[in-house]
C-alpha cells in the first residue's frame, strides 16, 4: 500500500483541473482523471491499446476554498508518509529477447513466446504452449517475405524491444510487446510483394474480424483481418493482411499482397486465449445478397437483379431450406420465395431472381438459410427511383402560427451567455471555452465553443447532439477548419461525464405540443443561436447547423426557422415523414406515443421535418444509412424530394452510424465551399418562421 500511495497522490495532483464557475448559477465539476500507462512507440500504427480513463467527480465545488482544501490534505498526506518525492516508478520490462547460438532471437512474453530464426524470419509463435506457425511445409520459413521463395534477412540489429531484420532490399521491423507484435514492412526492389504468415495445421478455424464469418481452415477468402484458433481457445489476431488462402496447399496462409516499393506497411499479432472453440454449423456457412444497383439505388424502368450467394466453410456437405422475402418500406410484398439448397464442403450455391417495383420507394431483402440444427440470415436494401419518393405529410392547421409563437418567445428571451477557457482543451491554434447560456432564472444550459485564435469573423457551425449523446464533446478540431464550434446541451445537464439521454427529456409531455420537451429545445436552440450570433468571433451572415439523429431533425428545423442559417448538414435525422411506414411492425415512434397515442402523434406532426421541407431554401447535404431501421432512408428521401434549394444526398450501405468519419471529411469539404473562410463582414441578424 505504501508504494502505491505516492504514484496515487502524484496522478491525482498532476491531473487536478482548474476550478469553473459560471457566475454562481451553476455547480463546478472537478475532474481528477488517473490514467493507466500504455507502453506505446510513436513509429507504430497501429498500436492496439486497452487503456481506460477512469473519472473521479466531486460536485459541487463552489468555492476555491474547497479547492485548496483537497490540495493541501493530499500534501499533508504526502508528508505525514514521509515520502521524498512524488515520481511515478517507470513500468517494469515485460518483454525479454535473447540471442539464440547460432543465429536468430528468442522472445519471451507474458502472453506468447517466439523465435527468429538466423534468416531473420519469424519461425514460431506459440501461445499458451500452442504453436501457431509452420516452418517445416516445404516452402515456408513461418512468417516472411515471399518472392519465389522465403527471403532471407541475414542482417539483424537488436535495439531495446525492436528487432530488425534486412538483406538490404527488404527489412521486417518487429517491435515486440507484451500484448501484441508489430511487424513494419518496406521493401525497396522494383516489384511488388508478398508478406505471408504459415499457420501449424493445429489452428483449425478462422474469423473474419469485420463480419463475424468462420470457417474451418484452409480457406480462400478475401479477409483482411482475421482471428485464427485452435480448438483448445488459443488464438491469434491478425491485422493489416490483404486475403487467406491455403486449401490447395493444405495449411491456412495470412497475406499482406502486393507491397509497394518504398512504403511502409504496418501488420499487427495480438496472442490471447479464450474459450474453446466449437462453431456450430450455422457458424461455418456465409449467406450474402446483392442487387444490380450502383450506391443501393436502381433507376426507374430497369429491372431489379438479386443474387443470393451462400457460401458452406464447413468439411461437411451442407442441405436445407432457402427462404428469400423482399418488401417495401410500408410493407407491400414483392418476392417470397422457398427453395430447398445443397452445397458441397468448401463450395458455393448462387441463386437468382429479378423483380419489377411497382413504386419508388426503398426495398428489404430478408434471406434465410434453415440448416435444421441452425439459421443463417442476412439483409440488404435497395431504393427503387428514390428521386420520386414522395409520402402523404399530415400538416396541422395552426402550424405555421405555432411556430411563429416559438420564434417570437426566442427572440424575446432573455439569455445570457457566459464563457470561461478551458486550457485543457485548447491549442496553439484554438481557444476553448466552457459556455454557460442563463435562460432568465429558470434553467442554465452548458456546451462548449471552439474559436480559432487568428484574427477575423468565422462562420458559425452550430453542433447539436444527437438523441442518445453520452457525453459532449468540445469540437475544438472542427476550429481548425476554420469555424467558430459551438454545442449545447439544451436540458440544463452539466457537460463533464455521462449524460442522461436526450431523447427522454425530449419526449416529456409528448401529449401537449405547448408544453412537450420537444418545443422547449427548440425555443432554447433558437435563442443560443441568436447569442452565439452576436460573438463578436462570429459571422451571423454565414451559420451552419449540424447534427445526428435528432440533432439532424433539429438541424432541419433550425435552418426553416431562423434565415441566418445558410447551410444545413443533418445526419441520419429522424422525424422524417413520421407517419409513413405507421404499419410496419418496426415503425420507430411506436414506443414514444405512450397512453395517448393519437394526442402525441399529433404533437410529433409539429416537428415532422417535412412540414418545414418547403421553408428551408439554403443549401443542405444529408446523410443516410441505407439498412438504417430508425431513420430510414425512404423517409429521408421523402423530405430531400420537398426542398426548393440546393441539396446533396449521401448515402451510405450501413445503418444509423451513416457515413461516420468518412462523411466528416465530404461535410467539411462542403462548409468550406458553402460558407467560405474568415470575413470581416459585421454580422446580421434575422429570423423568420413558416
Amino acid at each position: 500500500m505504501t508504494n502505491f500511495l505516492p504514484y496515487a497522490v502524484s496522478n491525482l495532483v498532476r491531473h487536478i483541473p482548474r476550478y469553473a464557475e459560471f457566475d454562481g448559477a451553476c455547480c463546478v465539476t472537478m475532474l481528477l482523471r488517473l490514467r493507466k500507462k500504455v507502453i506505446t512507440a510513436p513509429e507504430i500504427t497501429p498500436v492496439p491499446q486497452h487503456a481506460y480513463t477512469p473519472r473521479l467527480y466531486l460536485t459541487p465545488l463552489r468555492s476555491p476554498w474547497r479547492h485548496c482544501l483537497v490540495i493541501g490534505l493530499l500534501l499533508l498526506l504526502c508528508t505525514a508518509l514521509s515520502l521524498p518525492t512524488l515520481a511515478v516508478p517507470p513500468p517494469e520490462e515485460e518483454v525479454t529477447i535473447t540471442a539464440i547460438e547460432g543465429g536468430g532471437y528468442q522472445i519471451v512474453a507474458a502472453t506468447y513466446r517466439a523465435r527468429i530464426g538466423a534468416d531473420g524470419n519469424l519461425h514460431s509463435l506459440q501461445v499458451n504452449g500452442v504453436e501457431f506457425l509452420d516452418d517445416r511445409i516445404t516452402g515456408s520459413a513461418g512468417a516472411s517475405f515471399f518472392v519465389t521463395n522465403p527471403v532471407t534477412l541475414s542482417t539483424m540489429t537488436l535495439q531495446d524491444n525492436t528487432i530488425t531484420a534486412t538483406d538490404g532490399v527488404f527489412t521486417v521491423r518487429y517491435e515486440f510487446y507484451d500484448g501484441f507484435i508489430n511487424l513494419v514492412l518496406r521493401q525497396a526492389s522494383a516489384n511488388g510483394a508478398a508478406y505471408a504468415a504459415v499457420c501449424s495445421p493445429l489452428v483449425a478455424y478462422v474469423e473474419h474480424t469485420e463480419t463475424g464469418d468462420v470457417a474451418t481452415t484452409p480457406a480462400d477468402y478475401d479477409w483482411a483481418d482475421v482471428v485464427v484458433a485452435v480448438p483448445t481457445g488459443e488464438y491469434i489476431e491478425l491485422q493489416g493482411g490483404s486475403r487467406i488462402w491455403g486449401r490447395a496447399l493444405g495449411r491456412q496462409i495470412w497475406e499482406r499482397s502486393d507491397i509497394a516499393p518504398s512504403k511502409e506497411y504496418t501488420l499487427t499479432v495480438i496472442p490471447g486465449r479464450s474459450a474453446p472453440r466449437s462453431p456450430g454449423l450455422a457458424q461455418l456457412v456465409t449467406l450474402a445478397a446483392d442487387v444490380n444497383a450502383q450506391n443501393s439505388l436502381v433507376p426507374a424502368g430497369r429491372p431489379v437483379e438479386l443474387q443470393v450467394r451462400f457460401e458452406n466453410n464447413a468439411n461437411q456437405a451442407v442441405q436445407g431450406q432457402l427462404t428469400v422475402h423482399v418488401a417495401s418500406s410500408t410493407g407491400t410484398v414483392l418476392l417470397h420465395d422457398r427453395k430447398p439448397l445443397a452445397c458441397d464442403p468448401h463450395q458455393s450455391a448462387v441463386e437468382q431472381w429479378t423483380l419489377t417495383p411497382t413504386a419508388p420507394d426503398f426495398y428489404t431483402v430478408s434471406c434465410t438459410m434453415d440448416l435444421g440444427s441452425g439459421q443463417r440470415r442476412v439483409e440488404t436494401t435497395f431504393g427503387y427511383d428514390a428521386d420520386a419518393i414522395r409520402p402523404p405529410v399530415v400538416t396541422p392547421i395552426d402550424f405555421a402560427a405555432y411556430w411563429q409563437r416559438a420564434v417570437a418567445e426566442a427572440q424575446s428571451a432573455d439569455v445570457k451567455l457566459i464563457r470561461l477557457e478551458d486550457r485543457a482543451y485548447s491549442t496553439n491554434t484554438v481557444t476553448v471555452y466552457r459556455l454557460g447560456l442563463e435562460f432568465g432564472e429558470s434553467v442554465t444550459c452548458f456546451g462548449w465553443l471552439a474559436v480559432p485564435k487568428f484574427p477575423g469573423r468565422y462562420p458559425l457551425l452550430f453542433v447539436l447532439p444527437s438523441d442518445r449523446v453520452r457525453t459532449l464533446s468540445p469540437y475544438a478540431a472542427l476550429a481548425n477548419y476554420g469555424l467558430v464550434v459551438a454545442s449545447i446541451e439544451p436540458t440544463g445537464q452539466p457537460v463533464d461525464g455521462q449524460l442522461e439521454p436526450l431523447i427522454e427529456r425530449a419526449h416529456a409531455n409528448l401529449h401537449d405540443p405547448q408544453s412537450c420537451g420537444l418545443r422547449t429545445i427548440t425555443v432554447r436552440y433558437l435563442a443560443a443561436m441568436h447569442a452565439l450570433a452576436q460573438l463578436p468571433s462570429v459571422d451571423a451572415n454565414r451559420i451552419a447547423v449540424t447534427g445526428v439523429g435528432f440533432g439532424g431533425a433539429m438541424a432541419f428545423i433550425l435552418a426553416a426557422l431562423d434565415v441566418r442559417v445558410q447551410a444545413a448538414a443533418p445526419d441520419v435525422p429522424n422525424y422524417c415523414c413520421i407517419a409513413w411506414g405507421q404499419g410496419m411492425p418496426d415503425w420507430p415512434y411506436r414506443s414514444l406515443l405512450g397512453e395517448q397515442p393519437e394526442a402525441a402523434l399529433a404533437t410529433l406532426r409539429y416537428f415532422d421535418v417535412a412540414n418545414f421541407a418547403e421553408h428551408i431554401t439554403c443549401p443542405v447535404l444529408v446523410s443516410a444509412g441505407a439498412r438504417d431501421t430508425y431513420s430510414r432512408p425512404a423517409n429521408i428521401y421523402g423530405v430531400m424530394n420537398r426542398l426548393p434549394g440546393p441539396r446533396i444526398m449521401k448515402l451510405y450501405p450501413g445503418g444509423h452510424e451513416g457515413g461516420g468519419a468518412k462523411h466528416w471529411e465530404v461535410k467539411l469539404q462542403w462548409l468550406g465551399q458553402v460558407l467560405g473562410g474568415p470575413s470581416p463582414l459585421l454580422p446580421g441578424a434575422g429570423t423568420a418562421a413558416p
